[in-house]
């Protein structure tokens, strides 16, 4: 890819998540990931199920208390990486923490911004910046942050190897930590567990409709999840610039001393977009939900490779430079 298709690309991009946020504020609601303690309920079309607080609360429901107060407890400066709307950057500095906030989007930022003013939790503020940047071609400060944080960005980053050198080398050397909550995408197994989940509505299609057995059967998950993330613009650009089980270990490469590692959603965001699509607002679609969420976890912990992780490491001399 040339510089003036790059640069064509990564403006859609910046583009892509400014009208999403854009969207959702517009619809007079609060969305989590602008503010994760004042948040309400979103009320637009097309739906999607991050919209929902309830699914939200079931998904991440112990993953992003496990960020922040692993970030709370470590304290001081704090680098928040494809922040988008604000929601972690703010809650952090909420606690205490002098936080930098960096997002592609000019948009997405100045709704985070709008949205740190009207903060009426004061008393233990520290601080909080945002900062307009192409985390592809982003150059960092030597040894300035106590912590480097992120939650969906690196699937969205081409040059993954070449961020993880910039975070290494901002994060102050044998004290600070880097938190990355990411997806990765599916693989054989997360493929296969959601293909049978989806399957007795696929088996209920048929029988309406015969002539799309093969459709409803063999139609991969990811273009029914990406239809319903679909608008008039498409889909992110860099969505999944970056991904598969590869991505775990180039992390590890750079950050090789783990104090946390977790699979999450090996087959749960198939029932997020049933739940989402169907149930909303009716407390049985929670329910199972909760259910299999579960049983999520329970595959997750006894070794299937999830959807998404969730990574906290220590910084060190070890790993590549």
């Amino acid at each position: 890819m040339n510089q003036a298709d790059y640069n064509a690309v990564i403006q859609k991009e910046a583009e892509y998540w400014g009208k999403e946020k854009e969207s959702a504020i517009s619809s007079s609601s609060i969305p989590w990931n602008v503010d994760l303690r004042l948040c309400t309920d979103i009320y637009r079309k097309p739906r999607i199920w991050w919209d929902d607080l309830r699914i939200n609360n079931v998904v991440h429901g112990k993953i992003f208390p496990k960020i922040i107060q692993t970030a709370v407890n470590k304290g001081g400066k704090c680098l928040d990486l494809g922040c988008g709307g604000g929601w972690l950057s703010l809650e952090l500095a909420r606690y205490g923490l002098d936080v930098t906030g960096v997002d592609i989007s000019a948009k997405s930022l100045e709704i985070a911004r709008n949205q740190a003013q009207k903060n009426p939790f004061t008393e233990t503020f520290g601080s909080l910046n945002y900062v307009c940047a192409d985390l592809n071609k982003i150059e960092l400060p030597d040894q300035t942050y106590d912590i480097v944080t992120g939650t969906g960005f690196l699937h969205h980053t081409m040059n993954l190897e070449r961020l993880l050198i910039e975070i290494k080398k901002t994060l102050k050397e044998d004290m600070g930590i880097v938190i990355i909550y990411d997806n990765i995408g599916y693989n054989t197994i997360t493929m296969t567990l959601s293909k049978l989940i989806n399957l007795p509505s696929r088996i209920t299609g048929v029988i309406r409709k015969p002539s799309k057995l093969v459709d409803r059967l063999f139609k991969k998950d990811e273009d029914n999840i990406n239809s319903r993330h679909k608008n008039e613009s498409g889909l992110s650009p860099f969505e999944h610039a970056s991904e598969g089980s590869e991505v775990v270990e180039i992390i590890k490469k750079y950050f090789p001393k783990v104090t946390y590692f977790r699979w999450y959603h090996s087959f749960c965001k198939a029932i997020v977009w049933k739940v989402g699509a169907l149930q909303r607002g009716r407390n049985i679609g929670y329910i199972i939900l909760k259910l299999f969420k579960m049983l999520d976890d329970l595959i997750c912990r006894i070794g299937c490779r999830g959807t998404n992780f969730l990574l906290i490491a220590e910084n060190s001399k070890t790993g590549e430079e």
